[in-house]
């Protein structure tokens, strides 16, 4: 289980709501972040601070879940082979005296690469909440989203996770496929493919 530290936050305008998501900045000459607007569509928040996911952000959370978010994230990770991982950190966001609950997120490279990647991974935050200590497989699906999706998720963590399609996780598999595929599973196979293998230039040898 990979360690949370703790990360200092200012309040913006608007305060942390549960499962909401918020970008953040580092304030100049400070330890201290400062968050903006939350708002609680993953899609929004990700179409709207693209730049967020490349960095951090915030989610709301109950202070208690942080650690199990921390150890729900990583073990899918390590499920998909990633070179680098997700950081959680709990966050002291207060306003006023008073603390409101929250988690720092620096996510992995792999997940900012794609669009469906990105909104795969704001769901699987709020999947993590339903996580209680071994329950891996059963918290993801318990999430709707998921369940819904449940064979484009199984291609997509069997390492079938690339696409150049510009869309959003649940439309794709479970809203408009139906306007160019016949079934999820088809629509599934035909977009998430393997990642590409970036083809190395030949140098020539000196004679």
């Amino acid at each position: 289980m990979n360690k949370v530290t703790t990360a200092l936050v200012f309040p913006g305008m608007y305060l942390p709501h549960s499962n909401g998501f918020s970008p953040v900045r580092l304030m100049v000459g400070t330890k201290r972040f400062r968050a903006y607007n939350y708002t609680y569509c993953r899609e929004i928040f990700f179409w709207d601070y693209t730049s967020s996911m490349k960095s951090q952000f915030l989610f709301g959370c109950n202070a208690s879940e942080v650690q199990r978010i921390a150890a729900f994230v990583r073990y899918w990770e390590k499920h998909l082979k990633l070179k680098t991982y997700t950081k959680v950190q709990q966050c002291v966001h207060r306003r006023g005296g008073k603390p409101f609950p929250c988690a720092m997120i620096s996510p992995s490279s792999f997940w900012a690469e794609t669009s469906l990647r990105k909104s795969f991974f704001t769901a699987l935050l709020r999947a993590s909440r339903n996580f209680t200590g071994r329950n891996y497989v059963k918290a993801l699906f318990a999430l709707r989203l998921f369940n819904q999706t449940k064979y484009a998720v199984e291609r997509f963590l069997a390492g079938y996770n690339y696409s150049r399609r510009y869309g959003q996780w649940h439309d794709t598999f479970y809203g408009y496929y139906t306007d160019y595929y016949t079934s999820q599973s088809q629509a599934a196979d035909k977009i998430l493919k393997k990642q590409p293998v970036k083809k190395q230039l030949k140098t020539k040898k000196k004679s």
